[in-house]
């Protein structure tokens, strides 16, 4: 554990103590909820903490708790900060700097800008206003709503999609002029995108989930055409032994070669719905460690407050 002495330097006034009471009864309060596994309360404890009391290590703690929560955009933004007070001290924290690394590929980035008349407007993302443009904006990945709102102008809508550890960057260009608002053509959006960690979205995966797909349809089809050329030449074996019986050599001359046919061809079937049931459990074997191993990274982002919790005395 890492401890911190908060605030030794102020005046001890009866207001400051009372603050550093109450900041201090906030603090452990968070790591009560944060033992108990309740990082959502956590989280709000360390911020009412940190809220009367500000000290850069409070932090750190507030980012853990909203990883340990899986809001990670919250838990970038807070260890961000963490680091960047760190920084200005001179100082360092490794561990959380990986922890933040680590986060940061569980989250997407939107970067948006506007260029011409528009360039002073107010973005919105999933209607939260993040103030006027340009924006960077830590997401989660999916879909989201980016919303251009001037007054009197109308607003500008578009759906920007995003995955996970990627970095988009949007421009809408200059769309209209002052003198004419009420005319308005789409927006043209200039994008770059930057490729998102090849772990977190195996390229063989969607693949590997076809082929044996095909490999099981394969080995369905085979034993279903095998049990019928079985039954056909079981049939045509019983009509050979009558006409056997009657010596009705004509009709056993037509019966034996295609008998023969029949049972050759149940043999191969059967040989390839083998060969296409074993790739079809070779196959699924690989899809399934391929997806444990991505819930092993998505697990392995979480990191334990004995390790990397910080003890912020006030």
């Amino acid at each position: 554990m890492h401890a911190s002495n908060a605030f030794s330097d102020t005046d001890d006034t009866d207001d400051t103590e009372d603050d550093k009471a109450v900041a201090q009864a906030f603090f452990e309060q968070g790591e009560s909820h944060y033992r108990a596994e309740e990082y959502e309360a956590a989280a709000e404890a360390f911020i009412n903490a940190y809220e009367t009391m500000p000290h850069y290590a409070v932090l750190a703690n507030i980012g853990l708790a909203y990883q340990r929560a899986q809001n990670y955009p919250l838990a970038v933004e807070y260890l961000r900060k963490y680091l960047s007070a760190l920084m200005e001290e001179g100082k360092e924290n490794p561990k959380i700097a990986d922890v933040l690394q680590q986060t940061l590929q569980q989250v997407s980035e939107l970067v948006i800008s506007v260029n011409g008349v528009r360039s002073d407007c107010d973005i919105y993302i999933d209607d939260v206003n993040h103030g006027i443009a340009p924006a960077q904006v830590i997401v989660l990945p999916g879909e989201h709503s980016v919303r251009l709102v001037q007054d009197g102008q109308d607003d500008i809508v578009e759906t920007l999609s995003v995955g996970p550890g990627e970095t988009k960057h949007y421009t809408f260009a200059e769309i209209e002029t002052a003198a004419a608002p009420t005319k308005k053509a789409p927006p043209a959006i200039k994008e770059v995108i930057a490729p998102p960690p090849s772990q977190h979205t195996p390229e063989g995966q969607p693949r590997l989930q076809t082929a044996y797909q095909y490999a099981l349809g394969g080995a369905i089809v085979g034993g279903i055409t095998s049990v019928v050329l079985l039954g056909v030449a079981w049939n045509t074996q019983k009509k050979f032994d009558d006409a056997k019986a009657t010596k009705d050599f004509d009709t056993m001359n037509e019966l034996r070669p295609l008998g023969r046919g029949l049972v050759a061809g149940a043999i191969i079937t059967s040989c390839l719905t083998g060969a296409a049931l074993s790739t079809y459990l070779i196959l699924r074997a690989k899809h399934t460690r391929s997806i444990d191993s991505m819930k092993t990274q998505r697990v392995s982002v979480m990191v334990s407050p004995e390790v990397l919790g910080l003890d912020v005395r006030f």
